[in-house]
């Protein structure tokens, strides 16, 4: 994902109290932001929706 789709991820995983997220940058540009699970591994998301849809799964729509 580009990083301004970062951003937008980062700050709404954050104004939901989510802060367990890590940005990795990619060899072919980008980055992709993980978030470490409820049993303890970590998924990964090069797509802006999906991880917007992680953050709102894990943090029960709130």
């Amino acid at each position: 994902m580009k990083i301004s789709d970062y951003k937008t991820v980062r700050n709404f995983a954050e104004g939901r109290g989510f802060f367990n997220y890590e940005v990795q940058t990619l060899p072919v540009g980008g980055v992709r932001v993980g978030f470490k699970t409820k049993r303890g591994g970590q998924i990964w998301f090069d797509d802006k929706q999906q991880a917007i849809d992680y953050v709102l799964e894990a943090t029960n729509g709130l």
